[in-house]
């Protein structure tokens, strides 16, 4: 019988591969999900330096390698799926997931040219109906017929992720109020207006909604603004819709994520690798990792298995949440 600290920790390793063993992660998934990118494996985390976290490695790397093949049914197969800023990153990732499990998903963002090549990728790799509607989630009148679109093609819609928005990030003296109308309308009213035109399709099955936010939202740190003040709002209304919606059999949830990679990240990579031809990638990586427990930046998979988790009946209990997935970066929990 190991020590109880010892045993809370196998159970805490064990759940956390469960959860991953239940999506299959895999690097070859995820290049068949998205011809012309070369994926290397997911980073080991760096090695710390003693034996007791030694053999905690040693450890989740037997758990891992035991319960490699399980699986479990998500149980939204046929389900209909729109994800808002899904035609990349995280979004795209959650849509992947979705579409995977059998679910018919629709991706939404402001190229239409874009959202037709990722969904004709994704479909011929799940053999699941994907569409892409162009959408701008600031303009309502955009919105209510993108939901009319859906419903047109589908019959209904089960699952809405509210997706779309970017980091918008200075200090309180540069922040000016074209950049909050901006934020808010994209994050906080493009999210009411999906919510407020899907709202009567959801109630019909009980449909689930999963709000993308930042632990930021949380505990905001100086020169967030105003990103952290959105994404304070996203989690506040993940907690008021969850109180109201229940009586419609309506989950809501927000997945708070962390440092991920990024088009956005990759961008800055480039524009200040074209002025130091030394610094490479696995530099600007490192660089936006310091405060980070697990040593590494995210890959948007490992946020989009979560987003799909908490959208399946296998959470069918979980309403009103605000779940970290940040490496272990934030403060609070």
């Amino acid at each position: 019988m190991l020590p109880d600290a010892e045993q809370e920790m196998v159970l805490a390793l064990e759940f956390h591969t469960a959860l991953a063993s239940i999506f299959n992660c895999s690097r070859i998934w995820r290049q068949e999900t998205t011809p012309g990118v070369d994926f290397a494996p997911l980073p080991t985390p760096p090695a710390r330096r003693n034996r007791r976290a030694g053999m905690q490695a040693v450890r989740l790397e037997r758990v891992f390698s035991k319960r490699s093949e399980t699986f479990m049914d998500l149980g939204i197969n046929g389900k209909v799926a729109i994800i808002t800023g899904g035609s990349e990153g995280i979004g795209f990732a959650a849509a992947s997931r979705l579409s995977n499990e059998g679910a018919q998903v629709v991706l939404v963002s402001r190229t239409q040219a874009d959202l037709d090549a990722r969904a004709a990728s994704l479909s011929k790799a799940s053999g699941n109906e994907v569409m892409g509607i162009a959408c701008d989630m600031r303009n309502e009148d955009e919105v209510e017929a993108m939901v009319k679109a859906v419903v047109a093609r589908f019959g209904g819609i089960d699952i809405l992720i509210n997706n779309a928005g970017t980091s918008m990030a200075t200090k309180f003296a540069s922040m000016t109020n074209d950049m909050v109308d901006e934020d808010f309308g994209l994050k906080v009213k493009g999210a009411i207006f999906a919510v407020r035109h899907a709202y009567p399709y959801l109630q019909q099955g009980g449909g689930v909604i999963c709000n993308t936010t930042t632990p930021g939202g949380k505990a905001a740190r100086g020169g967030s603004q105003p990103t952290s003040m959105s994404r304070a709002a996203g989690i506040s209304l993940t907690k008021a819709w969850a109180h109201e919606f229940a009586a419609d059999g309506i989950r809501v949830n927000t997945v708070c994520v962390g440092m991920f990679k990024s088009r956005q990240h990759q961008r800055r990579f480039e524009s200040r690798h074209a002025n130091d031809g030394n610094y490479s990638i696995d530099d600007h990586w490192d660089s936006l990792c310091t405060n980070v427990p697990l040593g590494r930046v995210g890959e948007a998979e490992e946020a989009g298995d979560v987003i799909a988790f908490l959208c399946s009946a296998r959470a069918s209990y979980v309403t009103g949440t605000a779940i970290n997935v940040d490496g272990g970066a934030s403060p609070v929990v």
